[in-house]
């Protein structure tokens, strides 16, 4: 499943989230064209190179005002402006639905032009990202609201407004840090995109984007990647106190052939202290029934216990190492905060032999040449 994280912890606005996404995507100047052609204000829009986190050059567009700043427009003027754009049919949906949410949280029914046109070219561009990236599950981390006192031409506003905390109901929040860190369009856009508020989660080798509005110090980090759903599996056991090994031995190799997880055996101490052997097959619950029949057949059981689990899995890959008596194969193993590796027995057990020495030895070995292979690399 495609994941996709945003971390607010550094705050949120419309334009660095909208800037986020783009350095994933990599689509600046497509995405400026299409506001372009949907007759958004040339002289509004601009790509520029901007020090990304880390002290690495990116590219950032700047929404910028235009000069109606004493203009006012009310909602239902701002949906009649996204109407007037030339835009597809579900990102003005979207607009128009991030707007009624502005309406129903807000007690102030007018906004700025300027500020309604710089929320529609952050909000188009968003979309855009999201159906090029086509996420399965977006989450969002705790969201840093700011806090402090915003001075205006009409007075001073508490940071944050009861506007934006009103949006930000449902969302975990983060130490706040002074200053407005949390804008208006970045609380809407959240809101529109209900995502899940929960951490980062397991990806398998994750993209990672950020984006910023300098002015406020706003920074918005996103990682994209693929993880894997951890879906319920079935475990289905029972108790054997008649089977010989060999019996038993081939019952497991018949069930590993079948696709089964996992199959293994347990001692136990059954009735009347009969010395016993527990079986244990793991497989998805689409194989469940499958299971059943084949461990019905292939041993003497009279009845099977299901239990329902959950299994939690690294992502694993395989790739070689050339060695001078041959190929090793290496499974890498990551996810959760781990990263570790393992030589197959296989091909370590086939140099042992061939060159009369201990499999620790061609581990050793192995393990030297990995090392020397990632630090070259």
């Amino acid at each position: 499943m495609r994941r996709l994280y945003i971390d607010c912890e550094m705050g949120v606005s419309g334009a660095s989230l909208a800037n986020a996404l783009m350095s994933l995507t990599g689509k600046h100047e497509e995405y400026r064209d299409c506001l372009l052609k949907a007759g958004y204000p040339a002289d509004l829009l601009c790509v520029k190179q901007d020090m990304g986190y880390g002290g690495s050059e990116t590219d950032e567009m700047l929404f910028l005002d235009s000069n109606e700043a004493d203009d006012s427009i009310s909602f239902i003027d701002g949906k009649s402006v996204i109407g007037e754009l030339n835009l597809p049919d579900w990102i003005s949906a979207y607009m128009n639905q991030v707007l009624s949410l502005s309406e129903l949280n807000s007690t102030d029914k007018f906004w700025k032009l300027p500020e309604i046109r710089c929320f529609m070219a952050e909000t188009a561009v968003i979309c855009m990202a999201l159906a090029e990236l086509k996420p399965d599950i977006i989450a969002v981390s705790a969201v840093d609201a700011g806090c402090g006192v915003l001075e205006t031409a009409a007075g001073n506003d508490s940071i944050p407004s009861a506007f934006i905390m009103n949006l930000l109901k449902g969302f975990d929040l983060a130490k706040a840090h002074r200053g407005e860190k949390c804008t208006a369009g970045g609380a809407l856009i959240l809101k529109g995109l209900n995502p899940l508020s929960e951490n980062r989660g397991n990806m398998h080798s994750p993209k990672y984007g950020s984006g910023s509005e300098s002015d406020k110090g706003i920074v918005t980090s996103v990682f994209y990647g693929e993880t894997e759903e951890n879906k319920p599996i079935a475990e289905l056991v029972c108790n054997l106190d008649d089977m010989t090994a060999e019996d038993i031995s081939f019952a497991k190799e018949r069930l590993g052939e079948a696709g089964a997880l996992d199959v293994y055996t347990t001692r136990i101490s059954m009735k009347k202290d009969r010395e016993g052997i527990m079986l244990t097959v793991m497989c998805r619950m689409d194989q469940k029934m499958a299971m059943i029949k084949l461990i019905f057949q292939h041993t003497t059981t009279l009845g099977i216990r299901e239990y329902e689990s959950t299994r939690y899995r690294l992502f694993t890959s395989m790739r070689e190492i050339q060695t001078p008596e041959g190929i090793v194969h290496v499974k890498d193993a990551a996810g959760y905060g781990v990263n570790r590796s393992k030589a197959e027995y296989n091909d370590l057990a086939k140099i042992a032999r061939s060159e009369c020495c201990s499999i620790s030895e061609v581990r050793n070995t192995v393990c030297n040449m990995d090392k020397g292979e990632k630090n070259h690399d």
